[in-house]
C-alpha cells in the first residue's frame, strides 16, 4: 500500500490542488483508483469533500472512493 499525504489543498494565489497535480500523477503511476480520507475536512461533510476533490482531479481520470462509498462497495462484495 502506498500513501500520499497532503497537509493543505491550496497555496496562496494558486487554484485548488493545482500544486499537487504533478505529485499525485507521479505517485499514482498507472493506478487509477484511490481511496480519499479527508481528515483535514473538519468543516464539511466527508462525502462532500470527496466529491469536491473528485471534481478537481477529474483531469487525472481517477476513480476516487471516500468513506460512505467505500462502505457501500464493501457491502456489495460481502
Amino acid at each position: 500500500m502506498d500513501m500520499l499525504l497532503f497537509s493543505n489543498s491550496m497555496l496562496p494565489g494558486a487554484p485548488y490542488l493545482a500544486y499537487a497535480y504533478p505529485v499525485i500523477n507521479a505517485a499514482l503511476r498507472q493506478r487509477r483508483k484511490v481511496t480519499f480520507i479527508p481528515f483535514a475536512g473538519v468543516t464539511t461533510d466527508w462525502d462532500a469533500y470527496t466529491d469536491k476533490v473528485s471534481e478537481e482531479l477529474a483531469a487525472l481520470k481517477l476513480t476516487i472512493v471516500g468513506r460512505i462509498r467505500w462502505r457501500q462497495s464493501q457491502r456489495r462484495t460481502s
